[in-house]
C-alpha cells in the first residue's frame, strides 16, 4: 500500500499521445500502475523506459513516435491512499474495512476482487488497443485487497430427481422431467449431455 500524496511518495509520469475527435495531443499524467507492473510479458524487469530515453510509459510519444514496452498487467497488487495526515489515513482505512466486511458482488464467475480485476483487464486489453485505451489502462489501479471474496459461499443444489423412460429409439420423442431445490435460493439450470 502506498500512503501519501506526491509530496510524500513519488509519482511516475506517463506519456501518451491521445487522439480525440481527430485531434492529436500529448498527455502526461500520474500512473501508480508503474509500481505494480514491474515485469514484462516474459517476466523480465520492466523499467517502463525500454528505449532508455528517460521518458516513462511512452505510447506513440514524440517525433518520431516512441513506445515503451509495457504489458500493462499489474504483477503485484497495490493501492495508494493519497492522504496527507493521520486523520485522513484513519478515515480511508475505516472505509476499506467497512467495504471488506460487507458482501460485495460477483462478476464473470469471479470469487475474489483480484480475479474480477484481472478478468476485466484481460477483456479490455487487446492487440488492437488504441491510444485512448492505453491511457485508460495506465490510469487504472486496483484499490483493495485482491484476495477479498466478492460473493458469499454457495451451497450446491440438492441432487435432482429425474423421471422418464430409461431408454428410447432414435427419432422417438421422450419426455424427461427433473426437479431439485437450492437451499440458498440461487438460480440454477440442468444440462443433459446424451
Amino acid at each position: 500500500m502506498l500512503v501519501g500524496g506526491k509530496d510524500y511518495f513519488p509519482v511516475r509520469i506517463s506519456n501518451i499521445e491521445v487522439i480525440d475527435e481527430g485531434q492529436s495531443y500529448e498527455c502526461q499524467f500520474v500512473s501508480d500502475l508503474y509500481y505494480a507492473d514491474i515485469y514484462d510479458e516474459e517476466l523480465n524487469f520492466s523499467s517502463w523506459d525500454s528505449n532508455g530515453n528517460d521518458i516513462f510509459g511512452e505510447y506513440k510519444w514524440g517525433s518520431p513516435a516512441k513506445t515503451d514496452d509495457v504489458d500493462l498487467y499489474p504483477d503485484v497488487h497495490l493501492g495508494r491512499l493519497a492522504c496527507t495526515n493521520s486523520g485522513q489515513v484513519s478515515s480511508c482505512v475505516n472505509k476499506i474495512i467497512d467495504y471488506e466486511v460487507n458482501e460485495a458482488y460477483k462478476l464473470d464467475g469471479s470469487i475474489t476482487l483480484g480475479e474480477m480485476w484481472t478478468n476485466a483487464l484481460t477483456r479490455y486489453i487487446s492487440s488492437n488497443i488504441d491510444s485512448d485505451d492505453y491511457f485508460t489502462v495506465e490510469e487504472w489501479l486496483l484499490m483493495g485487497d485482491p484476495t477479498l471474496s466478492t460473493a458469499k459461499d454457495s451451497t450446491p443444489p440438492n441432487k435432482p430427481i429425474i423421471s422418464g423412460p430409461a431408454s428410447g429409439k432414435a427419432g422417438d420423442e421422450l419426455i424427461i422431467t427433473a426437479s431439485a431445490t437450492d437451499i440458498d435460493g440461487d438460480k440454477f439450470y440442468y444440462l443433459f449431455d446424451w
